[in-house]
């Protein structure tokens, strides 16, 4: 399930400069995910703040 679009470029950029975006699991060399729940508390948190 995509929870977010975006390129691999973009990930990279978050996973670096945000320190609240999910850590990922790394499932072999190339292959990575991340926990849906960590992802949905990240996606509320960004929501929460939006517009302050």
């Amino acid at each position: 399930m995509i929870r977010i679009c975006c390129k691999r470029t973009k990930l990279n950029s978050l996973m670096r400069e945000d320190p609240t975006f999910p850590k990922p699991i790394r499932l072999s060399q190339n292959h990575i995910r991340w926990n849906l729940a960590e992802i949905d508390g990240w996606i509320a948190a960004k929501e929460a703040t939006r517009g302050q």
